[in-house]
């Protein structure tokens, strides 16, 4: 992590808002990035990275090292990944059930 990132995190986390907008802006199109590499679906990515930056903002307080800080975003982001596809497949096992039932 570069000294300037570095420096944007800890002001974020002492509640300097300027410092966590540009923060927001410095990390969201790598986010993106690497969030789209991994769903192939853009709908998809924008709402993780969208989720994953709120989660960002309400959790950066619970950071240990201010240089982990993208290993520890790309895992919000990663885990908001998981339990998406973790939903969507207890919500298609329902109604597959259901239809079969039906039947």
């Amino acid at each position: 992590m570069n000294t300037k990132t570095r420096k944007l995190v800890e002001k974020a986390r002492q509640g300097n808002k300027p410092a966590m907008k540009a923060l927001i802006e410095g990390t969201r199109a790598r986010l993106h990035e690497y969030v789209n590499r991994l769903t192939l679906d853009m709908d998809l990515t924008d709402e993780i990275v969208q989720d994953s930056l709120i989660t960002m903002m309400e959790q950066l307080h619970t950071l240990r090292q201010d240089d982990q800080f993208w290993p520890w975003l790309s895992k919000i982001a990663l885990n908001r990944m998981r339990r998406v596809y973790r939903d969507r497949g207890k919500r298609n096992g329902k109604s597959l059930e259901h239809h079969q039932l039906q039947q």
